[in-house]
């Protein structure tokens, strides 16, 4: 099987770009994806439909993902022949550290911000506070508003960042690459 990119017109800062997988001088299926920012988006994976359920797809998916071997590969919307295909190739997940070190700094500091709240509890609990006890509590809470803030940096960092990225283990595709050695191509 040889593989080929195509270019297609698309807006400025994007490419739109076609996988195309031939066998024996013939087009067995193609991927039409996006290249925006440097993150590879699939639009659709297309095989000849006599040529279906012969590993071509996955042949073509591993061939993009050696294409682009540090990036996840977005894969859009599925469809059901999609969805399988998606489900039938094996992953691996690799966590982004940064994301996991904000998140237990932001266990930590709701965690702090729970004490923080009992403290405040017995402190109005008391109905006369002398000044030392005054003294104590907002020594002990002093940064209370700044965890606060800390607390809403956290959790919006968290929520518009991926825990980590989805690569397809390419060197698994070894199977499916020996099913599409002696293609079937029907006449």
């Amino acid at each position: 099987m040889r593989f080929r990119t195509a270019s297609r017109d698309g807006p400025s800062g994007q490419s739109n770009l076609r996988l195309i997988a031939d066998v024996n001088n013939s087009t067995v299926g193609w991927i039409d994806y996006v290249l925006f920012q440097g993150k590879p988006s699939i639009n659709m994976v297309e095989v000849q439909p006599s040529l279906r359920r012969n590993g071509y797809g996955s042949a073509l998916v591993y061939q993009l993902q050696r294409e682009f071997p540090s990036q996840e590969i977005d894969w859009g919307m599925l469809t059901g022949d999609g969805a399988k295909l998606f489900a039938s190739i094996p992953k691996r997940f690799l966590p982004d550290s940064e994301y996991a070190v904000k998140r237990d700094q932001l266990n930590a500091n709701k965690e702090k911000l729970a004490r923080y709240s009992q403290l405040a509890d017995s402190f109005h609990a008391i109905e006369s506070p002398s000044d030392a006890q005054r003294n104590v509590y907002q020594s002990a809470t002093g940064d209370w508003n700044d965890l606060h803030d800390m607390q809403w940096e956290l959790e919006q960092y968290l929520a518009s960042t991926p825990p980590g990225i989805t690569l397809l283990v390419v060197s698994d595709c070894s199977q499916h690459e020996k099913k599409t050695s002696r293609p079937r191509i029907r006449a």
